[in-house]
């Protein structure tokens, strides 16, 4: 934030600072800012040095200019300008930046609702008089002035109490440790965070390449198990059709063992009838002959008893 109060103050009024703390101190650099917008119009009575009754009319007449504006500037924020305490100054810069813009909006809607801004066109200057102008709910001119008068008194207090200068001088460097301290805990609390969110980050890396690995382990896995798998199949497919064809040649051969033995069965039953049939045959003739030798015998005696008989007769 600071450097673009630096640059604003720069590019819109040509002021270059270094340090706020430092430069705002005596309140003229204030006077010179507001002096700028037409804000400031007694900034010719304001004093540049750095004395503590310069101080003390430079923050008195910028009080009811900062009153106008929506800021307060009490003694204790004058006295903490003085003290150069730090971050101060850089924060009432800010609210007269933003309270500027406000102001300037203001104007802008006056010219577009004005009959002389909606004919022609004209360009309104922020001055004191439309500043007061704006503040419908300001606070009335005598308590306006005991608030100025009772600001003065506080302020010239602070600055003839030489104790308070003291003592304000000797905390400054206190002050300013404190709050390089507090900047510098700010600083680790903010490398602390960011330390522990690229913790995080990294973490979250680490996780997902993880995940990222055990899925592809998973997804290699499944694919070497599935290619097992189907080697098995393969293989028990294989196994199946061995096993089918050795049956087939088993059941094969047991036919044609039976077919051998049916076909030996066969060629024997066909001698045995044949040897049968020769026996038969043999048996046959042989009874043959020996009918016809009996036949022949029958015959033989048959014929004796014939010549017998006849010689018989023939006697």
């Amino acid at each position: 934030m600071a450097d673009l109060l630096k640059s604003w103050l720069e590019h819109e009024i040509g002021l270059r600072v270094q340090n706020f703390e430092k430069d705002f101190a005596s309140g003229y650099l204030f006077g010179q800012l507001l002096y700028a917008y037409n804000l400031q119009p007694d900034f010719n009575k304001f004093d540049s040095r750095r004395v503590p009754d310069a101080a003390i009319n430079n923050y008195s007449r910028l009080k009811p200019t900062f009153a106008k504006l929506g800021i307060m500037l009490d003694p204790r924020t004058s006295n903490g300008l003085l003290r150069e305490e730090p971050g101060l100054a850089a924060k009432l810069i800010y609210r007269i930046q933003q309270n500027l813009k406000s102001l300037d909006l203001n104007i802008t809607k006056t010219m577009m609702v004005g009959t002389l801004g909606q004919t022609y066109g004209t360009h309104l200057v922020p001055t004191r008089g439309l500043l007061e102008s704006q503040q419908m709910n300001s606070q009335k001119e005598q308590h306006v002035r005991s608030g100025q008068k009772n600001f003065e008194v506080v302020m010239r207090q602070l600055a003839d109490n030489p104790n308070s200068l003291l003592e304000a001088s000797h905390l400054k460097p206190y002050e300013k440790e404190g709050y390089r301290q507090q900047q510098f805990v700010e600083q680790g609390m903010l490398d602390d965070r960011t330390s522990k969110k690229a913790a995080q980050a990294a973490f979250r890396a680490s996780q997902l390449a993880k995940t990222s690995a055990q899925r592809f382990e998973r997804q290699a896995k499944l694919e070497h198990d599935s290619s097992i798998h189907t080697a098995l199949l393969k293989h028990r497919e294989g196994a199946e059709r061995e096993e089918q064809r050795v049956s087939l040649a088993l059941s094969e051969k047991s036919q044609r063992k039976k077919l051998n033995e049916l076909h030996h069965a066969a060629l024997d039953a066909s001698l045995g009838i044949d040897a049968f049939e020769q026996r038969t045959s043999a048996g046959r003739l042989a009874d043959s002959n020996s009918q016809y030798d009996l036949h022949d015998s029958y015959g033989t005696a048959y014929d004796g008893e014939s010549d017998e008989l006849k010689g018989v007769e023939e006697r």
